[in-house]
């Protein structure tokens, strides 16, 4: 996992910089970079649009 560089994230403040690293540092795994793809899932998700309809809001 790389170290967060003086010339990243130019906009953070050094403190959030340092907030930042340590969150990295705690989790590597959440941060490290994708081997390959997601497992298989045995369904797909998808949302059925019907045309000329608007938004859905719909409880889960």
């Amino acid at each position: 996992m790389e170290k967060i560089s003086s010339q990243q994230n130019t906009s953070l403040t050094t403190q959030e910089k340092e907030q930042l690293q340590q969150v990295m540092d705690q989790w590597p795994e959440v941060f490290q970079t994708p081997k390959g793809l997601p497992p298989h899932r045995p369904f797909d998700h998808a949302i059925n649009l019907v045309p000329g309809q608007g938004p859905v809001t719909v409880r889960p």
